[in-house]
């Protein structure tokens, strides 16, 4: 009897599972506060760099500078391959490029930034060269007013890591009091002035002290339909098993 009534009770376990599953996980996924994470054309406003290197001067939610190259901006670029969909974002020159976006943030809350960045062949890093995500915490928003806190990934890639292999860097650090707003930046250190490219793909910037959003109202009808589910089912095998 007992199997049986598992037997019935499987399939609407399954059910019940993949809704837990889908529902679930829109419910709890930390959120990305970055604009187009991926650099990927058309999401809020990004260029489409399929025909050359497109400045971050020109549109998109992303900023940057290098130091050689006028319009001395960061770059979308579909040059190599991307960790994650066709455009990456790319800056190079010294003694440092960077690549950037300002966050509205809340003093005393954990965040975290992490990226992917990569030593590709195309263009490679040279001796003394470092690549590294980190958050600069400032007074007002959009970084305005002054400058509290830097906090930097501990890793970095370079010219010893391995050519052309995407390696996620991260830093956890609390907004300082009086934070309004955070700078999220993938750096490139860049002290002797050489060639080699910053390339960086999947920047995230997530609170850490954000409330758990709660279930959603569909998956909170799933939880309470259970009972009446295992009820039924069990009904049913006892009036089949009597011969009713």
């Amino acid at each position: 009897m007992a199997v049986l009534l598992w037997a019935k009770h499987r399939s609407y376990l399954s059910g019940t599972a993949l809704l837990f599953t889908c529902l679930g996980i829109a419910s709890y996924a930390s959120a990305n506060l970055l604009l187009d994470p991926s650099f990927e054309p058309g999401i809020a406003g990004a260029p489409d760099a399929s025909s050359g290197d497109v400045p971050m001067s020109v549109s998109g939610p992303w900023s940057g500078w290098n130091n050689w190259v006028p319009p001395y901006s960061a770059y979308y670029t579909q040059s190599i391959p991307a960790e994650d969909g066709v455009q990456v974002g790319k800056t190079f020159s010294g003694p440092n490029g960077g690549i950037y976006q300002f966050i509205a943030a809340n003093a005393g809350d954990s965040y975290t930034a992490s990226a992917y960045f990569v030593d590709s062949s195309s263009d490679p890093m040279q001796d003394g060269e470092t690549d590294d995500v980190r958050m600069i915490f400032w007074s007002g928003p959009n970084g305005t007013g002054s400058s509290l806190a830097t906090d930097v990934s501990a890793g970095v890639v370079s010219d010893l890591s391995p050519l052309d292999t995407w390696i996620p860097l991260s830093v956890t650090a609390p907004a300082p009091a009086g934070t309004e707003s955070i700078q999220w930046m993938a750096f490139f250190n860049n002290p002797n002035y050489q060639g080699g490219s910053l390339f960086v793909d999947n920047g995230s910037l997530v609170d850490n002290s954000a409330p758990v959003p709660e279930p959603t109202t569909a998956l909170l009808a799933v939880i309470a339909g259970i009972p009446l589910v295992m009820r039924r089912a069990a009904r049913k095998g006892t009036d089949r098993s009597s011969g009713r």
